[in-house]
């Protein structure tokens, strides 16, 4: 999956790196993550060796620093967010732009590990979420879960 992204940045790269910025930037992030969430599953389930967790750092440094020279090259997200009086992607719809914008956020249900909340798992409240829009309030913590989902419209916001 990390590969996929990496291919796509590239392609987009060539193409334009002013249009395709936000693009390149999220692919760069997703293969990161990809690779993070690797190295964890990994660690957990077989016990990462030292010399493997050192390459798979490596490995996470060598697509940091192509997001790095991105952001550089096509200028930076905050440079951009200035000259557009705080613009966002095209994709994202103005409905969604003023949840984003706002000082407050209500959300649909709050997630804390010791129970006190609406769920205890990020995975539970995710497989509550309905309608359009569902934000899920998560109290800060270590939540080692995986998660998957096919749902559309869920906003994670963290404490």
């Amino acid at each position: 999956m990390s590969l996929q992204r990496l291919d796509l940045s590239q392609l987009a790269l060539k193409e334009s790196p002013t249009k395709n910025k936000h693009d390149i930037q999220t692919w760069l992030s997703a293969a990161l993550t990809f690779q993070q969430t690797c190295k964890d599953s990994v660690e957990t389930t077989l016990g990462l060796d030292h010399k493997i967790s050192q390459k798979m750092d490596y490995l996470s440094q060598l697509v940091s620093n192509p997001l790095a020279i991105v952001n550089r090259i096509t200028g930076t997200a905050d440079s951009s967010r200035n000259s557009t009086a705080g613009a966002f992607p095209n994709w994202i719809y103005s409905r969604h732009r003023k949840l984003l914008q706002a000082n407050t956020i209500k959300a649909n249900v709050i997630v804390v590990k010791d129970g006190t909340g609406n769920y205890k798992t990020v995975s539970e409240a995710i497989k509550a979420a309905s309608g359009n829009r569902f934000v899920i309030y998560v109290k800060a913590g270590v939540f080692k879960e995986k998660i998957h989902t096919n749902k559309d419209g869920i906003t994670l916001i963290k404490h």
